[in-house]
């Protein structure tokens, strides 16, 4: 995983997704956390960030997945757990696909209107 810490603060290096389904787009949030997120994760060094969504959503969704097109890039700076974060976010849409189908979840999975 591209994770680099320094004292007190953390860069993150993140590929997400922008799943759509019947005019819903597809969040998750992990347990604890009171914001949500695109599902996606981590980009891992020499790993190109649509192979990480590919690989992601397999391992979290249990989906097979093509990534459609970019959408943007996004630089975010927050607090989380007492710890400063930098957080670079690429972004894509997905072909359509059926997330009613998706056998299994590791996070808690919400379709909510766009």
């Amino acid at each position: 995983m591209l994770i680099f810490d320094k004292g007190n603060a953390r860069f993150n290096f993140r590929s997400v997704a922008v799943i759509v389904n019947d005019d819903h787009v597809l969040l998750h949030r992990a347990v604890g956390d009171s914001f949500w997120t695109l599902p996606g994760g981590r980009v891992e060094f020499f790993e190109n960030t649509d192979a990480t969504l590919n690989r992601e959503l397999l391992e979290e969704l249990g989906i097979e997945s093509t990534v459609k097109r970019h959408l943007w890039y996004v630089e975010n700076f927050f607090e989380y757990s007492n710890k400063s974060f930098m957080k670079l976010l690429i972004t894509f849409s997905f072909n359509s696909m059926n997330l009613i189908d998706c056998q299994r979840t590791i996070f808690s999975v919400v379709l909510s209107k766009t």
